[in-house]
């Protein structure tokens, strides 16, 4: 029963993940078209920024938090913007729960403390 329920909130992580991109992103419409056109290859469907987000995404959900704090700065590294970072994780508070999602956004700022201190933009 866990697992059943482990990949349920995978689904709808996946899901509001999906939602967020709708009305989060700029250059919505160039990468749907290169989604669209790739979307045979799974492996290039995500670009490397979208990937490391629900890679959070569900490490928030799963409640590792050692794991987040590796995945948002490789995130950020491959260009994920603070703003959707926290709205990602914020956001998911509703599929995770709102403690969950309350210390992943903690451990974001953990993140962004130590890039800031080695001088590292976000």
């Amino acid at each position: 029963m866990k697992t059943l329920k482990k990949i349920l909130c995978l689904f709808l992580c996946a899901a509001a993940l999906t939602a967020l991109f709708a009305w989060t992103h700029d250059g919505i419409s160039d990468e749907t078209t290169i989604l669209t056109m790739n979307a045979q290859n799974m492996e290039n469907a995500l670009t490397p920024r979208r990937q490391g987000l629900a890679v959070m995404a569900a490490l928030e959900a799963k409640g590792d938090q050692a794991g987040l704090e590796k995945a948002a700065a490789e995130a950020l590294d491959n260009g994920l913007t603070v703003s959707e970072a926290k709205e990602a994780l914020s956001q998911l508070y509703a599929y995770t729960g709102f403690p969950r999602s309350l210390n992943a956004l903690g451990t974001l700022q953990k993140v962004l403390a130590a890039r800031q201190t080695a001088g590292c933009s976000t």
